[in-house]
């Protein structure tokens, strides 16, 4: 039978032995380093820094879409101002189109408002994180939102879409 000496504990193993059966000691250099602490904690360095390099690239800048006239269009929308519990209400509903091939998500509205003057009174920012725009199809939205300004102000409304995101970039 032939043997080797256990590079920790000195005993006799075959020749074969990855462990040692007394000390339990990996018999390979880089595999008794990775299996001690020093290397479960270089290890873990080494994730939290490569991970920590992902996060703080621009990977989630790259795919927001900023600019997106003929992509993303609010086809319909329409408001209507009303009493409740919390004051006025304003609620606006809606289409939106998507011309492009892909799905689109996280989608950013600002709903501007504007008296009978043509001055602007109002202006909510809606996120819309829970919608999914299919590629050259149409999805339904509803935003509500309290608001100190008298019922009769509301006269206009115009709807700009400022960002979005391709479903499933992540």
């Amino acid at each position: 039978m032939e043997d080797k000496i256990c590079a920790i504990c000195l005993e006799h193993i075959h020749v074969n032995a990855k462990k040692c059966p007394k000390c339990q000691s990996y018999q390979n250099p880089g595999s008794r380093f990775f299996h001690s602490s020093l290397g479960q904690w270089v290890l873990t360095i080494v994730f939290i820094i490569a991970l920590f390099s992902w996060f703080d690239s621009d990977h989630f800048e790259d795919d927001i879409i900023y600019n997106l006239d003929g992509i993303l269009e609010v086809d319909k929308s329409s408001f209507k101002v009303q009493n409740s519990d919390c004051g006025i209400e304003v609620t606006i509903l809606g289409t939106i189109a998507n011309k492009s091939d892909k799905p689109l998500t996280n989608i950013i509205l600002d709903v501007e408002f504007f008296d009978a003057n043509g001055d602007p009174i109002d202006l909510i920012s809606e996120e819309l994180w829970d919608i999914t725009v299919p590629p050259k199809g149409e999805k339904r939205f509803k935003i509500s939102s309290n608001t100190s300004k008298q019922k009769i102000s509301y006269i206009k409304h115009v709807i700009t879409i400022t960002q979005a995101e391709p479903s499933g970039w992540f």
